[in-house]
């Protein structure tokens, strides 16, 4: 808390949610809570005690987390944030990140897992991809029955040239439909 010899620490709030691992730039937050921006000088700067008095929703940890203004300017660098649109920003890496946790206002409720490149794709999420039945017409697909060998030559459709084996396989068709009608 300020006293009267001290003024009040300031916070930006980082957004963990909007930060995508193809992200340049982490996503900060523009003030009076009203959107994100990529670059310090439209970041919002947000005082201790707003901070403090609403801490799960400046600090929650899974979507937000709340970093003293000091250590933002220090690490903040002049990058390609957007397709050729450059500004002072904070690099999205690792190194960024590790100071960044390590300085934020309060220990959030949930844990921290920022992405950024290089970083190992949670398990939740990658099991979830597996677990998932594409639905088709309200009700789970089937097996796709594909066949990957030609029937002509044995071999693997996707490799070579099958044009000879098309027209063995159309006049076998030919043949078929002849004997059926007699």
């Amino acid at each position: 808390m300020p006293t009267e010899n001290q003024p009040e620490r300031t916070f930006i709030v980082l957004s963990l949610k909007h930060t995508h691992r193809r992200h340049k730039a982490i996503t900060l937050w523009r003030p009076n809570d009203s959107g994100y921006c990529w670059t310090l000088e439209r970041a919002g700067i947000y005082g201790e005690s707003l901070v403090l008095e609403r801490l799960g929703y400046y600090n929650s940890g899974c979507s937000n987390i709340a970093v003293p203004h000091e250590p933002v300017k220090r690490l903040a660098v002049d990058i390609e944030y957007d397709t050729k649109e450059f500004g002072i920003c904070l690099p999205n890496n690792a190194k960024t990140w590790k100071q960044l946790l390590a300085s934020v206002i309060r220990k959030p409720d949930y844990p921290s897992r920022p992405e950024y490149r290089g970083v190992r794709y949670s398990k939740e999420v990658s099991m979830t991809a597996l677990r998932r039945t594409v639905r088709l017409r309200g009700a789970p697909m089937r097996p796709l029955d594909l066949n990957v060998m030609c029937d002509q030559c044995n071999r693997s459709r996707a490799h070579g040239n099958h044009t000879k084996c098309s027209k063995l396989r159309q006049a076998e068709a030919v043949e078929r439909r002849a004997r059926e009608k007699v």
